[in-house]
């Protein structure tokens, strides 16, 4: 990422302990699972958590590793 937006977080990332930075990605990384979940939910209705759970994999995994692990469920 580049331009105003990067310039900005740079500062505050450089102040941030490791612990803080990992806390917070580890934040970010929850919210987007959370965004990506609601976008399958609008397209595809209500799934079982089992369900929910194999198409956030079948989006963040590369396929080759879904698949080998998953087959094509």
């Amino acid at each position: 990422m580049t331009g105003r937006r990067t310039d900005r977080q740079a500062p505050i990332l450089r102040r941030m302990t490791p612990d803080q930075r990992l806390s917070a990605a580890a934040a970010l990384r929850e919210s987007n699972l959370r965004l990506l979940e609601a976008g399958i939910r609008a397209r595809e209705g209500r799934l079982s958590a089992g369900r929910m759970r194999l198409r956030v994999l079948a989006h963040v995994l590369p396929r080759g590793l879904f698949d080998r692990f998953y087959g094509s469920a």
